[in-house]
């Protein structure tokens, strides 16, 4: 399953879920 991330408060907001892209925008 796609899971999303959103990354503001519309629903054309969100992302597919990445978890490479996720860890690597937590420590940039």
């Amino acid at each position: 399953p796609v899971r999303y991330v959103g990354v503001g408060e519309k629903a054309g907001d969100l992302l597919p879920f990445d978890p490479k892209e996720f860890v690597d925008s937590l420590f940039a």
